[in-house]
């Protein structure tokens, strides 16, 4: 596992490693800008002001139409992922192509594991590849992953992803999943409280689900882990699935990892 410093304790970044032998990464060439640093987007018109007129429909949560891809993903009123795809028609763009191009290249079948789905663009998206044979999909707060099931039922995808209602860490158990404020349910963290109320949750080892689900050998095309600062959890009861893993895209922040326990 390797990670470079950042401007801040608040700089995130995604860092794409390849996962060879296990205990054995070596880092790619792509990696997400420091937020510090990173293009400004500009806003699509036309999703800017669908966004506007849906906030005014009381009592209805948002639809996110992609027009790129005709994906529809439902999200809660200013939520930050939704709101982006829909203003912006795009979310972490960089990663995003890096990951979707890498995994349509794949020559045979495998599995696209996205720990931390939220209401679901990543597994979505490879879903619709013809190389992904199956979608593993973690979200273990239950309003993300209700707005995950309907994602993945309004776009026809629900034979294609299994929604895994559970967190992954080094051990069997349960912990205590600590919310974020409305704005962004994607950072509710098993590390940091924020002041805004928590849940007990299920957690579970990669390997054992993997294992459990008849995946004890399947290939795996790629890992996404974006886990608010649980990251070396998780990695620490991974080892089969990483040493068939072709590829690992993980959230780096600084702050949020050290208390997860990596050594910056």
């Amino acid at each position: 596992r390797q990670c470079r410093r950042g401007a801040g304790t608040r700089t995130r970044r995604a860092s794409v490693i390849r996962a060879g032998l296990a205990g054995n990464l070596s880092p790619m060439r792509a990696r997400k800008p420091d937020s510090h640093h990173a293009p400004r987007q500009t806003a699509d018109l036309r999703g800017s002001l669908s966004y506007l007129l849906q906030r005014l429909i009381p009592f209805r949560q948002p639809l996110a139409w992609h027009r790129a891809s005709g994906l529809r993903l439902r999200f809660r009123p200013r939520e930050v992922v939704g709101r982006h795809i829909l203003r912006y028609q795009a979310y972490e763009p960089a990663i995003s192509a890096w990951l979707f191009e890498r995994l349509a290249s794949r020559p045979g079948p495998g599995l696209f594991v996205d720990v931390g789905a939220n209401i679901g663009w990543f597994s979505l998206h490879a879903a619709r590849l013809a190389s992904v044979s199956s979608v593993l999909a973690f979200e273990p707060d239950a309003g993300n992953h209700a707005l995950l099931c309907e994602n993945l039922e309004r776009n026809g995808l629900a034979a294609r992803v299994l929604p895994i209602a559970c967190a992954l860490g080094a051990a069997r158990g349960m912990a205590l999943l600590h919310r974020y404020r409305g704005s962004n349910p994607g950072r509710h963290s098993l590390v940091q409280a924020h002041g805004h109320g928590q849940s007990l949750v299920a957690v579970a080892t990669l390997d054992e689900v993997l294992a459990h689900l008849g995946h004890r050998q399947t290939p795996i095309h790629a890992i996404k882990l974006d886990v608010e600062g649980y990251e070396p959890a998780v990695l620490a009861c991974a080892a089969s699935a990483l040493a068939r893993a072709d590829a690992l895209v993980i959230e780096l922040s600084r702050g949020l990892c050290e208390g997860g326990g990596l050594d910056f």
